[in-house]
């Protein structure tokens, strides 16, 4: 079984996951965000007569994780809920935490809005290219258009989440066959309203995306070339 950093090519090679390479950036807003989070702990936890401060702040030092587990957790859920209710046309609802419920709500909400027929869910695309692999959440006729979409339960919608799509796209119509656009559809976990970014609305789309894609591939040439990576294709050839 190939390891969860990759996804098993056709040929027997193991490509890494859009995610493992992208993760290679930086996140500017993941430090201050893991500082208030500290900050939050220690505010909510620490009473001297019960806790010394010491306590307080060792725990404090990892409550990032355990805040950033329990949102990963809330988004995979509310996917799940999202890939059965396109497959099977059930509404799953019923004992679940109420942010997944607000993220489901805010699908079905969006979906209303607009004219929306379901072609696919959940399904890996591969890029033989840079030997890298991706699961697409959706794609689907929007108002008679053919959309690649992607989920995202997140506060808000950050640069990479651009480049994610971008590389999906291209892939997809590298792999697959032509697209009319692609847009995040953001699920707040918090309001249960959507917020719907279609990317080829705006000006120039296809050249930024591009621009993005080629940006992705140096950086899927660093991760297989620079650092070396022992896998078994042939962006590593060179390098045994």
């Amino acid at each position: 079984m190939a390891d969860f950093k990759f996804y098993p090519a056709p040929n027997g090679e193991q490509y890494a996951r859009f995610s493992t390479v992208k993760d290679q950036l930086d996140k500017p807003a993941l430090i201050p965000w893991a500082v208030n989070l500290a900050c939050e702990y220690v505010r909510e936890n620490y009473k001297p007569s019960e806790i010394g401060l010491s306590e307080v702040l060792e725990k404090a030092r990892t409550e990032y994780r355990s805040m950033a587990k329990n949102a990963a957790d809330i988004g995979t859920e509310i996917h799940q809920m999202i890939e059965n209710y396109i497959k099977t046309g059930a509404d799953p609802r019923g004992e679940i935490r109420p942010e997944v419920v607000n993220g489901f709500l805010a699908f079905l909400e969006w979906e209303k809005i607009h004219n929306v027929k379901w072609l696919h869910s959940e399904f890996v695309v591969l890029d033989h290219d840079l030997c890298v692999g991706g699961t697409v959440d959706a794609i689907a006729l929007i108002d008679g258009k053919k959309y690649l979409v992607d989920f995202k339960s997140s506060k808000a919608i950050y640069d990479d989440y651009k480049m994610q799509v971008a590389f999906y796209f291209e892939a997809y119509q590298r792999e697959v066959e032509p697209l009319d656009g692609a847009g995040i559809l953001r699920l707040d976990k918090e309001t249960g309203f959507p917020e719907w970014v279609d990317f080829s609305q705006k000006k120039n789309w296809t050249d930024e995306f591009e621009r993005l894609y080629e940006a992705f591939a140096h950086l899927a040439n660093f991760y297989y070339s620079i650092k070396k990576r022992k896998l078994k294709n042939k962006k590593t050839e060179g390098n045994k």
